[in-house]
């Protein structure tokens, strides 16, 4: 009788203890998430690119300002076209498909990916309008490393400048 009472004290104890374990690391998640959404919209990244392009002034603060418009543009409609795609998939996959549905479902995520590709453009064409010859060209640059690396699948693309 006591060897299974240690059995079971013993099996609590590494439920609680992975419980404990799956709660903190949920949080840390959560905590990295918030601290993200709530301001961080980029932060050091922004900073190391608009160093990286020598942008100092007006034109170091037009180029961060516009990047983070267009980061908070791009988590919005990105969520709002995961959300659309996501119940498109439930609705395709639903006993009864609803055709009117669908249809509504695939115009919406139309839409949302048309907005995040006018977002981007919309953001490029503003930050060369910012920047003046050497510095745009440093620019037009990340952006053809940016869709080299898209194509190829590879890694992020390196801020100009860097090796």
């Amino acid at each position: 009788m006591k060897r299974w009472l240690l059995i079971l004290a013993l099996l609590l104890s590494v439920g609680l203890n992975l419980g404990i374990f799956g709660t903190l690391i949920i949080k840390r998640a959560q905590a990295r998430r918030f601290a993200f959404e709530a301001g961080g919209q980029g932060g050091p990244q922004l900073e190391r690119l608009a160093d990286r392009l020598q942008l100092e002034g007006t034109e170091r603060l037009g180029f961060i300002e516009a990047q983070r418009r267009f980061m908070a543009t791009i988590r919005r409609e990105g969520r709002l076209l995961r959300r659309d795609q996501q119940a498109l998939r439930q609705q395709l996959t639903s006993r009864t498909p609803e055709a009117e549905r669908v249809e509504e479902l695939v115009s919406a995520t139309a839409k949302r990916a048309e907005a995040l590709d006018r977002a981007f453009a919309r953001n490029v064409l503003y930050v060369r309008e910012i920047l003046d010859g050497p510095r745009e060209q440093r620019y037009v640059q990340f952006l053809a490393q940016m869709y080299s690396r898209e194509r190829r699948g590879g890694e992020r693309p390196r801020a100009p400048g860097r090796r």
